[in-house]
């Protein structure tokens, strides 16, 4: 898939930034859903919004060093003649 990019008259700076941005995003809308699911199932979360925050934040982050670590390994890879 990240073929098709490479060949867009697009810098590989913003093909990464892009693939990070929507993977943090991704990880974000996840957590989101699994709090809530737990919320109507009954679990309680012991502390403030800033836990919160922080559940979000890491998932975010989790995903997005993931992501870019794959992205980039592909974009160097698909640079060098086969």
């Amino acid at each position: 898939m990240i073929d098709r990019f490479l060949a867009a008259p697009a810098s590989r700076l913003a093909i990464i930034l892009s693939q990070v941005a929507r993977a943090g995003i991704t990880a974000m809308v996840q957590a989101l859903i699994l709090l809530l699911v737990g919320l109507a199932l009954g679990v309680r979360v012991h502390g403030s919004a800033l836990g919160w925050l922080v559940v979000f934040a890491a998932s975010a982050l989790l995903a997005s060093v993931s992501q870019a670590s794959r992205t980039a390994s592909h974009c160097c890879c698909a640079a060098r003649p086969r």
